[in-house]
């Protein structure tokens, strides 16, 4: 007993380029380059804690689809898709602080920000107007850069150890 008709089953094949239909990304593909962790389970094992390393990958994705591809980058990679690579570079020596670590940001602020061009929280708040909707985002990224403008005028952020300090101290009274 045959469940399927194999004739018709290879004819659509060939007729449509394969089991996905045809291919047609190689001109359409979006790349880009991100620093991913993978953990070391060998070395896990011999010190008896988790050890991880951070090793650039390369994403890959068809414009318009959903579904994606990553990878370790290898030389080949870097050398096929150079800008994408130069982007990946400048964005790791960026001194800037990224929109992803502000405080309550949310995907619908964060795509705004980047429709607008603002990258980092300290571009953020240097920005004299915004939309409404960003008001209270906008307020955050105020503080946050004062925050860290006023610590480095105090000499850099407090170290741990006098503050455990001194929390002991006030504990113990």
């Amino acid at each position: 007993m045959q469940l399927y008709d194999e004739e018709a089953m290879v004819a659509s094949l060939k007729a449509n380029g394969g089991l996905g239909g045809k291919l047609e990304y190689k001109n359409d593909m979006h790349v880009w380059f991100v620093m991913h962790a993978s953990k070391d389970e060998i070395a896990t094992a011999r010190e008896g804690r988790p050890i991880y390393h951070e090793a650039p990958y390369m994403g890959m994705k068809a414009r318009e689809v959903k579904d994606y591809m990553t990878k370790p980058a290898t030389p080949e990679d870097i050398e096929a898709h150079p800008q994408e690579w130069a982007a990946f570079q400048a964005m790791r020596t960026n001194p800037k602080t990224s929109l992803r670590c502000l405080p309550r940001m949310t995907m619908a602020a964060f795509l705004t920000l980047q429709e607008m061009k603002i990258a980092s929280i300290e571009d953020f708040a240097a920005k004299a107007s915004v939309y409404p909707e960003l008001e209270s985002l906008h307020a955050i990224a105020k503080r946050w850069v004062s925050a860290g403008d006023e610590r480095k005028a105090k000499g850099g952020w407090p170290k741990g150890k006098a503050r455990k300090a001194r929390e002991d101290a006030q504990a113990a009274a």
